[in-house]
């Protein structure tokens, strides 16, 4: 089964679950959270101490368990937010 898009699960009123990542990364992250039932991660960089280069490694994490990745970068400037979603956050 493909994986399902945040625009995809906005098209439907089934509920989904997700999680908030603030402080533990691991490489096994997106299969644990799926196996949880999330559909969906946010993973916070305000208020953390993640880095962008273990943004792009936790992505990869999500994008492998199909867990669809929504990202609080540390500023509301252009810079970060394109690039969380240079490096595949959908939101």
């Amino acid at each position: 089964m493909a994986r399902q898009t945040l625009k995809d699960m906005a098209k439907s009123r089934e509920i989904k679950l997700g999680h908030f990542l603030v402080e533990f990364m691991t490489p096994g992250i997106g299969h644990i959270l799926k196996q949880a039932g999330c559909d969906f991660a946010l993973f916070d960089m305000e208020h953390s101490g993640f880095s962008f280069e273990t943004l792009k490694s936790a992505i990869r994490y999500f994008e492998a368990a199909g867990v669809a990745v929504i990202v609080r970068v540390p500023a509301q400037e252009n810079d970060m937010l394109a690039r969380a979603c240079d490096m595949g956050a959908e939101g």
